[in-house]
């Protein structure tokens, strides 16, 4: 059986700023589960819809009127867009999604 509370040892130092930060973020009793599911799906979420906004035929038509081998060659439209993915993610998750706590 376990210890009774009153049972365990403490002493009567006083908590500093440090250890408060660390019992807030162990037992974070605020946050609802829809947060939790959104920052578990972040990252899904965010490729999802720069797949889906990269697929879109306008897309394709202003990225062929700025890099004009993309017109005669969709293997190099598809590396632009695939790089342009990469770019974008890593830019969106590093640094618009890092300030949002």
């Amino acid at each position: 059986m376990a210890d009774s509370i009153n049972k365990l040892p403490t002493d009567k130092s006083t908590i500093n700023h440090d250890e408060i930060k660390i019992v807030d973020k162990i037992f974070k009793e605020n946050e609802n589960k829809i947060s939790n599911i959104m920052n578990d799906f972040r990252d899904a979420i965010l490729g999802a819809v720069l797949y889906i906004i990269l697929s879109m035929p306008m897309v394709d038509s202003l990225l062929k009127s700025f890099i004009p081998i993309a017109n005669n060659s969709p293997i190099f439209l598809m590396i632009f867009k695939a790089i342009l993915f990469v770019f974008l993610f890593y830019f969106i998750r590093n640094f618009a999604f890092g300030r949002v706590k």
